[in-house]
């Protein structure tokens, strides 16, 4: 599968898919085109200009099995959209992330389509996961409706390992405000929204423990970072309102919505309104399923595959309400959205290979 995944991943990457640009139509156009001579169903998605494709092996929304991944990329890192190869790495944007993982899945199910055809099996691919998945995984799972009893996502966040938890993320705008109708807030007159503002992040860092910082070998903790701080800049007067932006990456087994409740309940003189909120991802490393894969996978890269919990998200979290098992994972690579994103072509058939091998079996 290597030399197919190799040139169908070069066709990919000569898209510049990045959000609101023609070529992300363009590009799903060209998924769609790949499946033309074959029996497999294939079905074209668009909200907002987004653009998501279907293929299936059964026209359903609940196939037994759904892979998963995105064919969007970010702007900014490396704007050359071509590809060179260097030894075993192949380099271009989206390599990584991840054009390389969908070009595995692409030739996997039509593979397994020509030699496994009784498979229930789908592969989502959408459009707008870098910019927060909501007018292509979220539409495709909430409005259309589709399901499925195992989700393999290809987007993790750590080279050849097994993600069994992701976690949740919550951006959040706190407001503090000065109950002070008068035109001219004196400073001598008392009352001060960013002291209000203040008093309320302190208490919000004693609740999370103070952890701004999470390695790969130990990150499973919720962590939090501000970065946004407003308020007027007369000097004259003490400001009336007062706002900050921060992001929290959570552990806890709650729910988005939960978990700002909770935080506005602990800071009641201010605001807490949320910008963007993603449900955590989490399988227990003892699930059948989990296990399964990994043995499939420990065989093909010949060593222990690590399982751990990751500070990122993925698309896979669309499909957490489920409760069922998501098997998060991806190639070897470096330098993501960055100007030498590349991703190992030896590890990249490797992971076709689990693909294949593990669906196979089920």
């Amino acid at each position: 599968m290597k030399s197919q995944i190799t040139e169908l991943l070069k066709e990919l990457i000569s898209y510049e898919s990045t959000a609101g640009h023609k070529e992300l139509l363009a590009c799903a156009d060209y998924i769609e085109e790949y499946y033309a001579d074959t029996d497999l169903i294939v079905k074209r998605y668009e909200k907002n200009g987004v653009p998501s494709v279907m293929v299936l092996t059964e026209d359903t929304l609940c196939p037994d099995i759904m892979m998963q991944g995105h064919f969007d990329v970010v702007p900014g890192g490396n704007t050359n959209y071509q590809t060179r190869i260097e030894g075993d790495y192949l380099y271009g944007p989206g390599a990584l992330d991840m054009k390389g993982s969908v070009a595995a899945m692409m030739v996997v199910l039509r593979e397994l389509a020509q030699t496994n055809p009784g498979k229930s099996i789908g592969l989502m691919l959408n459009g707008d996961e870098e910019s927060g998945g909501w007018n292509s995984a979220e539409y495709l799972v909430q409005e259309v409706g589709y399901t499925t009893k195992l989700l393999i996502n290809l987007d993790g966040g750590y080279s050849e390992t097994i993600s069994h938890a992701e976690k949740g993320i919550i951006r959040l705008e706190l407001t503090a405000r000065e109950d002070d109708n008068t035109p001219v807030h004196m400073p001598w007159l008392g009352g001060n929204a960013i002291d209000k503002l203040i008093d309320a992040y302190i208490k919000l860092r004693e609740l999370l423990s103070d952890k701004h910082k999470a390695t790969a070998d130990d990150n499973w903790y919720t962590t939090y970072n501000a970065w946004e701080l407003d308020a007027h800049k007369l000097q004259s007067r003490s400001p009336h309102t007062a706002t900050m932006k921060l992001s929290m990456h959570f552990v806890e087994d709650m729910l988005v919505d939960d978990y700002v409740t909770k935080i506005q309940n602990l800071i009641p003189e201010v605001e807490v309104k949320k910008l963007i909120g993603a449900e955590r991802v989490f399988v227990e490393r003892d699930n059948p399923t989990l296990l399964e894969f990994k043995s499939v996978m420990d065989k093909v890269f010949e060593r222990d595959i690590p399982m751990i919990g990751e500070n990122g998200s993925s698309d896979a979290r669309f499909f957490t309400h489920l409760d069922i098992p998501i098997i998060v994972t991806r190639p070897a690579g470096d330098d993501a959205e960055g100007v030498n994103e590349r991703v190992s072509l030896t590890s990249l058939d490797k992971t076709a290979q689990v693909l294949k091998q593990f669906i196979e079996q089920r």
